[in-house]
């Protein structure tokens, strides 16, 4: 790999991964690191269903993290039901966006994450429920020169802090398409991942109605000077 900052996540079913253990910074040859993965003592279980009907919702990715930096991750099966081997404390639990954007769902934004205690054991019934979408944000992703952006990912929230949707800008034009709800909504291409590329990112606001699509291209301005300095205490 390239140098940089990476996490390593080491996941099977009946075990639980350390994000803080796994993180690793490389500089140049060979990094070591030792990635403890302790075995789960608790379950959480429950249900993803569409929020209207009730419905089960299959084959999504869920991810659960402590408060403590652990990870665990599992599938919704056929009926929607899905249960993640964890540790003793306290858990978020939330369905990757991206998992579920393909099925016609907007994710769950900061303020709709469910948190779920095993601090004195398993949890069971846990209820998500999903919201389909129903309108479209559509555009171009684009840098300064008007040379097309592919492959970049697009993250898009709402006003309220409810819902979050992302996706990616695909070939040839860097045209891209997000399931949303009605509401005011702020699109940002991935920061990390465009510093990467040399872009600075450049964000957008967007009021949709349902049934409705809106359209907004996002420019990206190529980096063409840096700024470089130290910074030093009063110590020196």
């Amino acid at each position: 790999s390239p140098p940089g900052e990476f996490v390593v996540l080491p996941m099977m079913p009946g075990f639980v991964a350390d994000f803080r253990a796994g993180l690793a910074f490389v500089t140049s040859g060979l990094a070591t690191r030792d990635l403890p993965v302790p075995a789960a003592t608790r379950t959480i279980g429950g249900k993803l269903q569409d929020r209207s009907s009730g419905a089960g919702i299959p084959g999504v990715l869920l991810l659960a993290q402590s408060s403590a930096g652990q990870i665990s991750t599992g599938f919704s099966d056929s009926a929607g039901n899905f249960s993640i081997t964890v540790l003793a404390g306290e858990w978020e639990i939330t369905p990757e966006a991206s998992s579920l954007a393909p099925l016609g769902y907007v994710g769950f934004g900061d303020t709709a994450k469910v948190v779920v205690s095993t601090v004195t054991g398993s949890a069971s019934n846990v209820s998500l429920a999903a919201t389909k979408a129903s309108a479209l944000i559509y555009g171009t992703l684009r840098d300064n020169r008007n040379q097309p952006i592919v492959g970049l990912q697009i993250w898009a929230r709402d006003s309220s802090g409810l819902y979050e949707a992302n996706g990616l800008s695909f070939a040839s034009g860097g045209q891209f398409c997000l399931g949303v709800v009605a509401g005011d909504w702020h699109l940002q291409p991935d920061e990390e991942a465009s510093a990467a590329l040399g872009y600075s990112s450049q964000g957008a606001n967007a009021t949709v109605s349902a049934n409705r699509a809106f359209r907004v291209d996002l420019t990206m301005r190529w980096v063409s000077a840096h700024l470089r300095g130290r910074l030093v205490g009063a110590d020196g």
